[in-house]
């Protein structure tokens, strides 16, 4: 995909996707489904052994930051419902 041109659109929110493949057409590009099956197993086996801390489950909750996420609500707002009652 080097060189491929693109626009940002005034008002539209943009998304860039960097695609590293040699064997791959445009319409599998967009589509993404035909070389999902082209993955080597053994190199996947490799990948998630040398990343494996990334897919451990978390022992805890994360560390207090300098500021943690906070909503504020409006004074007397009722809970937004999520389905018919």
């Amino acid at each position: 995909m080097r060189g491929a041109p693109f626009k940002l659109l005034k008002g539209k929110a943009a998304s860039l996707m960097l695609l590293v493949a040699s064997d791959l057409e445009p319409a599998d590009a967009v589509e993404g489904r035909r070389w999902q099956g082209c993955i080597n197993p053994k190199r996947l086996e490799e990948l998630l052994k040398e990343f494996s801390n990334v897919f451990e489950a978390p022992r805890g909750l994360p560390p207090a930051r300098a500021s943690d996420h906070n909503i504020e609500l409006q004074p007397g707002a009722r809970a937004v419902r999520l389905r018919p009652a």
